[in-house]
């Protein structure tokens, strides 16, 4: 449970959700990126393995050379797993995608509701917990703009 001055308890745990569901996002966010890093290595190594398939041959036709692409072994795992790869990229940015209007959602709702959160004198010494989330879980709860 997060410490903040001038806030009471159920507006602690509505934070805390709002620090789980950021928490989440990054980490989905992250897994995509290193997703999209296995992809384009694999694709390197797909176009990598190709050149040196066909520089070992001098086949003038295209067709020859294509030939000779396709019927590399190494070339036909790569292509699955580029394939595979590509397939879990959409699904991880399809997730990340939902993960982060769920998030900003959330984050515009708290802010909506700033007012019944903090009241009376809690409302004059909100920006002390405003700040306190902002330097620690980098959320900034001023705005609504990302």
């Amino acid at each position: 449970m997060i410490t903040l001055p001038h806030t009471d308890e159920a507006t602690k745990i509505v934070l805390q959700d709002l620090i789980s569901k950021k928490a989440v996002f990054k980490k989905s966010f992250q897994r995509m990126q290193l997703s999209l890093l296995v992809l384009f290595v694999a694709a390197g190594v797909v176009l990598i393995n190709s050149y040196l398939t066909l520089s070992e041959q001098q086949e003038t036709s295209y067709l020859e050379a294509f030939n000779l692409v396709v019927q590399d072994r190494l070339n036909y795992l790569m292509v699955i797993i580029l394939i595979a790869v590509f397939a879990w990229v959409l699904v991880l940015r399809k997730q990340t995608d939902k993960l982060e209007t769920e998030y900003y959602d959330f984050r515009r709702e708290v802010i909506d509701k700033s007012s019944d959160y903090w009241q009376d004198e809690a409302w004059i010494n909100r920006h002390i917990a405003f700040a306190i989330i902002q330097d620690e879980y980098d959320i900034n709860l001023y705005y609504e703009s990302k």
